[in-house]
């Protein structure tokens, strides 16, 4: 199975935003806008997570989820405000390949068996967003803690039936200083579905980092929007390395070497 680089967006409901240890209180653009460059640069799969849906009760917006697969081809998932069945087939009808769950799941352990029984495990992905100076897993984008220990969460979303994880650090989120890989190695031994790693992407050193664990795929925002690498920047880079990532409209390393010793 090829290595995956995923672009992770962080927006509100319309605006795509973006800070540290999931504080997010810098602007970038419009969600339209930002999607819109991404189609350009074109990455094998984008994560869109609305941070704020579950902490303002609100539903996810299906239009814009609608606008991603008018204006690009490219697989997309989503998450934030997903609740209940219902939310979960909408998002899958207006164009989502899969739906990111994470607060729901704590708050009621039964929806990833039902969503996996109606729509297949390969389109629920379960979000696990933990710390890793205490081990605990957080709800609702990080606001509230629980007394639940990141290892236990990852063991028992995917005996019921997540078909891929995403976990996320807290602590590092928007750093850029690389990825907490001793958490990351515990929870790979402890996985038999794909294993998606985020927070603190800072350099294509940090991916390779992860890729040589075994994870599935490494999401990173920051770093593609502060920093001069684009995902197809790095995939070849990994690539020139020995990996099996997919690389698309990007075939120029003096480029990538230009730019990584800026």
């Amino acid at each position: 199975m090829k290595k995956r680089i995923i672009p992770i967006i962080l927006y509100d409901g319309k605006t795509v935003i973006k800070g540290k240890n999931f504080n997010n209180d810098r602007t970038i653009g419009s969600v339209e806008a930002v999607a819109n460059l991404y189609s350009r640069r074109n990455p094998d799969e984008i994560a869109f997570l609305d941070v704020t849906a579950t902490h303002e009760k609100r539903s996810p917006n299906f239009e814009i989820f609608k606008y991603f697969a008018d204006k690009f081809d490219i697989p997309f998932a989503v998450g934030g405000g997903i609740s209940s069945l219902d939310d979960a087939k909408k998002c899958l009808s207006s164009g989502a390949e899969k739906v990111i769950i994470g607060s729901a799941l704590i708050e009621n352990g039964g929806l990833i068996q039902k969503l996996s029984g109606a729509l297949g495990s390969q389109a629920i992905v379960a979000s696990v967003d933990y710390r890793s100076d205490n081990s605990l897993v957080y709800s609702h984008s990080g606001r509230t803690i629980t007394n639940i220990d990141v290892l236990t969460h990852v063991v028992e979303v995917q005996e019921l039936g997540a078909g891929e994880i995403l976990l996320q650090d807290i602590s590092r989120d928007g750093t850029l200083k690389g990825l907490d890989l001793k958490t990351i190695k515990a929870v790979h031994n402890l996985t038999t579905v794909p294993l998606i790693v985020a927070g603190g992407v800072g350099n294509p050193e940090h991916f390779r980092e992860a890729f040589e664990i075994g994870v599935s795929g490494v999401g990173a925002g920051a770093i593609f929007q502060f920093t001069k690498f684009t995902p197809n920047m790095v995939a070849e880079d990994l690539k020139h390395q020995g990996f099996d990532v997919r690389t698309q409209n990007y075939h120029n390393p003096s480029l990538f070497t230009e730019r990584s010793n800026t």
